[in-house]
């Protein structure tokens, strides 16, 4: 019975140390668990505060009139047409306003022709008009000239292509064995 009775006291010692082992296993993982709950809230709460701050930005973006800047613009202290209205000639003389003057092309002057009874030595082939230029008309690049280059390429394989097909080899099969290295 002494035996039977170590035997309980062995078990019931050793199954309370595993109780107790298992106890402190259940308070650590119990701890790890609400330090993630307690992770997961402030995550939570930091995405809320995101949604919030990304909602006032697109509601501030659909409530500006458009057309209109989105900052704030500081407005002109001049009235809002005015306009430079004075001009200073190079003798000094200034008006206060600007005529109302369609616009005119300045006349081309006159070329100074030389008195008959003076001697200028001007050849006729200055006096002659100039030819025009030839203005050749502006071509623009290709955006994409690889493609130019690859129908290129394309057409000179196809040229290729049509040669070999012409070539006509005649070699009895027998000596084109024989001469096959081995």
């Amino acid at each position: 019975m002494s035996e039977l009775k170590n035997m309980v006291t062995t078990f019931v010692s050793t199954s309370t140390e595993k109780f107790a082992r298992m106890d402190q296993f259940m308070e650590f993982s119990m701890g790890k668990c609400n330090a993630l709950e307690a992770g997961q809230r402030n995550q939570s709460a930091i995405l809320q505060d995101l949604q919030n701050q990304i909602g006032g930005i697109a509601h501030s973006n659909n409530t500006r009139v458009p057309g209109t800047l989105p900052g704030n613009t500081i407005p002109n202290p001049h009235e809002p047409h005015q306009q430079l209205d004075a001009i200073t000639t190079g003798s000094g003389k200034t008006t206060s306003t600007i005529p109302a003057l369609a616009r005119q092309e300045e006349p081309t002057p006159a070329p100074v022709l030389p008195a008959e009874d003076e001697e200028v030595g001007i050849e006729k082939e200055e006096l002659a008009p100039k030819p025009q230029q030839v203005v050749k008309e502006h071509v623009p690049q290709l955006p994409f000239p690889t493609r130019m280059h690859k129908d290129k390429l394309e057409t000179e394989f196809a040229k290729f292509m049509a040669m070999l097909k012409q070539v006509n080899i005649s070699m009895p099969f027998m000596e084109a064995l024989s001469k096959m290295p081995k």
